[in-house]
């Protein structure tokens, strides 16, 4: 039996995790942890719609979190939109918009 095709991400709904994921953030008091922890927070919400596990791509030797969230993220993203946008730009911008709230 071959599996469904899994679901493709529209950038509403990849705007709306992205949101989502930042929403309830409560801050480490660390901007340089806090800005790893929400980009965590945004490839948590994302994997776990597109039905995969964030798990699978850790460790990752010599890259700090922050970028191998990125670029999992990425690649994840790009394989899987059902339009055209930016897939670093959006939830980059969502976690600056998080850090504000928090660190002004």
């Amino acid at each position: 039996m071959v599996p469904a095709k899994a679901t493709d991400l529209s950038l509403a709904q990849y705007e709306q995790l992205c949101a989502d994921a930042c929403s309830r953030f409560n801050s480490s008091g660390s901007r340089e942890t806090d800005e790893e922890m929400l980009m965590g927070q945004i490839c948590r919400k994302v994997y776990s719609y597109l039905g995969e596990n964030v798990t699978t791509f850790f460790p990752v030797v010599d890259m700090p979190n922050l970028q191998a969230y990125e670029e999992k993220l990425h690649h994840l993203v790009a394989q899987r939109q059902s339009e055209p946008f930016n897939t670093l730009e959006i939830p980059r911008r969502h976690v600056t918009q998080g850090l504000q709230r928090i660190y002004g």
